[in-house]
This record gives structure tokens, sequence and C-alpha cells, in this order.
């Protein structure tokens, strides 16, 4: 069995930007599923855990089951993502969850989890985290466009958040990552073998491939 990667490209809890996809997110667990919560922004971010409990909850989320991966042990973290139907890896800055994630060698146990078909779900800097080749575009806090080992749970390659700023960078990278799907706040992509659907305004989601910009393809439905 198979399970989905959906890729969110941002939205804050305060004013629901991602709702609609989480709600599908959620649906494709089931009935009220049980969440692993992994906070990106900070393991220790307890304000945003709580924060995403109760949005969770408001859109179909079951038991929500919080990942600290800076106080908890490989056991603890590995018998949460056992119970869960999702796991969901929130926002903030990729490299602080790719290398706790790593140092805590629980990798392979998303792995596993995909492969018995949960869901894994990540928003932001959590989503470009599961890809093999994680994408850290220029922004105000950082002087350039980089790209780091990531956790590998898909070959697929996102910038999030995007905004259109970056193009030139996408495009030149595309020619040595291959496609690169560039994907907005409120929207995202959801991953199931070798199957890409767009989620939300498909015509917003641009695609870099072989140093050039294309567009989405706009004819797609959306899933939920």
């Amino acid at each position: 069995m198979t399970g989905t990667i959906v890729l969110i490209g941002g939205g804050e809890i305060v004013n629901r930007g991602s709702a609609e996809i989480d709600r599908y997110v959620m649906s494709l667990a089931g009935k009220r599923p049980t969440v692993a919560f992994i906070p990106a922004a900070s393991n220790d971010d307890t304000e945003y855990v709580r924060s995403f409990t109760t949005y969770c909850k408001s859109i179909g989320g079951g038991d929500i089951l919080p990942i600290l991966l800076s106080k908890e042990s490989a056991q603890s973290v590995r018998k949460k993502i056992q119970q869960s139907q999702i796991v969901y890896l929130g926002m903030g800055e990729p490299k602080n969850l790719i290398n706790a994630i790593k140092k805590k060698g629980f990798a392979d146990e998303l792995m596993d989890a995909l492969e018995e078909g949960k869901i894994i779900a990540g928003i932001s800097g959590g989503a470009v985290s599961v890809c093999k080749d994680c994408l850290v575009t220029k922004e105000p806090k950082r002087t350039k466009t980089s790209i780091m080992q990531g956790i590998g749970l898909t070959q697929v390659c996102a910038e999030t958040n995007y905004t259109g700023q970056n193009d030139k960078a996408l495009a030149a990278l595309s020619k040595k990552l291959g496609r690169v799907y560039a994907i907005p706040q409120g929207n995202g992509i959801a991953i199931r073998g070798g199957n890409i659907t767009m989620i939300g305004d498909s015509a917003k989601i641009a695609i870099f491939e072989k140093g050039a910009k294309i567009t989405a393809l706009t004819s797609l439905k959306r899933p939920f």
C-alpha cells in the first residue's frame, strides 16, 4: 500500500489560510484521524502546538499527538507515528527539522509509515523538508537560494510560499534538479506513487523545468 504526501505552500493558522487543504488532508485518512504533529518552527514551541491542536480539531482532526523532537526519546517518537494516521510537519526552518529528524534517526520510520498507506503532510518549511532535495529560496532573512539534503520521502522538488520573486533562481535550479513545483500559500500538491494532483487554484502553481517556467495544468479538478 502506498500513502500520500501532501505539500502545502503555506498559510497561517490565525487566518485559516490553509484550512481547505488541511480538511482534504484529514479526509484522506477517514473520520477524525489521529494526527502526529511535528512543529518545525521550534521543537519547544508549545504555543504553536496548542494553536495547531485547536485548529486541527476544528477541521476534522481527532487526537493530536505532539512530537517535540528536542525532548522526546526516539522510542516515544516512533510510538506516536505508529499510533497516527497522519504525520503533519509544521512550518518553520527546514534545516532545524531535517537535522532533528536525522539526529533522532527516524527518517526510516516516516518512510515506513508512508509505505503502510499513511498520510505525510507538510506546510511551508515542513513541506520542503520531506523532499530529497530541500530547496531553501532567498528571502529577507536569507541572502541566497540554496539546496540541502532533505528527508527524502519523495523525489519531487518544491518551493513553498511562492510569490514569483525567485523565478530566475528557480529556473536556473531546474536545470540541475529537474522539475520544480513552486507552490503559493493556500495551494498544494498531493503525491501518491507516480501521480501528482494540484490542490487549490492550479493556475497559481508554477512549474520550472529545463530552465523555463511553465504554468500548471488548469484543467485538473480540485480533489476536495
